[in-house]
């Protein structure tokens, strides 16, 4: 089944082996080099990253393959996360060829690249992420992948002046560059422009919003975030608003391990002790909704600071206090709701409470609710 053929004269120690072609299914399970590639019907064991001009995959990071799996529609014989990729390509047309000019460190603009296909794109992103470079641009189109992690240097006083009327792409990519584009179309062209911020869940939505907003309230509205300002006869910053066009409910009941729920949930687990009692709030492990994943805090982010930071942000913009309980309570009773467990009744298509803990989340959430 296989043969082996020796060192290749290369710069870096090759070693090749050579599965017949009659063979339709492979198995390797003794094989632990560093980096492994395969194509067609040839698998390669090397130190090195790149062979010819064809794109031949390795990345000991077990994220990225999967990417790269994904794309190539691979089989994998044999995975041992962060030692050996297997890879089977089934059709060698899906193999794309590397882009040997891209820089090491990637390029800024993926409109750059040589080769424009998805494979490319992914490995420019992943090179730069990997430098903490979390924004790319693809013409005036800004891709940003979530670090999972605060990064206040980005999103400070000085950058904000940095990106006040520079042209776009003469700095790095960032959000502000785009938000500031917006913002100097509307002044010099008089019309109503707009930024779309689409992603999936969990890819950093709601803080790109966040970070646009609070970049246009910087550039000149000297009375931010009032309810409306009448400006005649005058461009500039009236108002600004988010719109949800889509809240995705289903992620209140399910989520993927590790991802968080949302983040109100474990904001209101960590309020000060006489909130949580007047909710009747434990721990977020004791809550199905929450507990579903292994993820409850997030590095950098003190839940119990920012509970108190959203109150206060509530109280800026003219929330009541009785409409900030009665949201609370919603939320709360959210979380008791999911707590509630249902057993076979003895008549027909009934159903009962399963226990007396079940009870009492049902009991909590009608009181909160009413």
């Amino acid at each position: 089944m296989w043969r082996h053929s020796g060192q290749f004269d290369a710069p870096l120690p090759l070693s090749f082996l050579y599965l017949d072609e009659t063979e339709d299914n492979v198995k390797v399970s003794d094989i632990v080099l560093p980096h492994v590639w395969k194509w067609r019907f040839q698998i390669v064991a090397a130190y090195a990253k790149w062979i010819t001009n064809w794109l031949v995959i390795l990345y000991s990071t077990v994220w990225f393959a999967l990417f790269l799996l994904h794309i190539y529609q691979l089989t994998v014989p044999d995975f041992r996360a962060g030692l050996v990729i297997i890879m089977v390509v089934k059709d060698i047309g899906k193999v794309f060829p590397k882009d040997t000019e891209a820089p090491p460190a990637g390029v800024d603009d993926m409109t750059k690249l040589s080769y424009l296909h998805e494979p490319g794109v992914l490995q420019n992103l992943a090179t730069r992420y990997e430098l903490n470079e979390i924004y790319t641009y693809t013409g005036n189109i800004l891709i940003a992948i979530n670090p999972f992690q605060r990064l206040p240097h980005l999103y400070d006083t000085h950058m904000m002046q940095q990106y006040k009327g520079a042209t776009f792409g003469e700095l790095s990519p960032h959000v502000f560059a785009v938000a500031d584009v917006a913002y100097r179309a509307m002044i010099n062209e008089g019309k109503s422009n707009s930024i779309l911020v689409s992603g999936e869940s969990g890819a950093g939505k709601t803080e790109t919003t966040k970070m646009l907003m609070r970049y246009l309230a910087h550039l000149g509205c000297p009375i931010q975030f009032l309810k409306h300002l009448a400006m005649p006869k005058q461009l500039g910053t009236t108002t600004q608003a988010i719109r949800t066009y889509l809240l995705e409910r289903s992620r209140v009941c399910q989520i993927s391990d590790p991802e968080r729920n949302y983040h109100c949930f474990y904001l209101l687990c960590s309020a000060p002790p006489e909130v949580r009692q007047k909710y009747k709030l434990e721990n977020p492990k004791s809550f199905h909704y929450l507990n579903q994943s292994n993820c409850y805090e997030l590095d950098g982010v003190n839940d119990a600071h920012e509970y108190l930071e959203t109150r206060r942000a509530m109280d800026i913009v003219g929330i009541s206090e009785e409409e900030q309980d009665a949201i609370f309570m919603v939320v709360a009773a959210i979380l008791h709701l999911g707590n509630i467990e249902f057993a076979k009744g003895k008549e027909i298509d009934s159903s009962v409470i399963k226990d007396e803990k079940s009870r009492f989340h049902l009991n909590m959430a009608a009181e909160l609710l009413m």
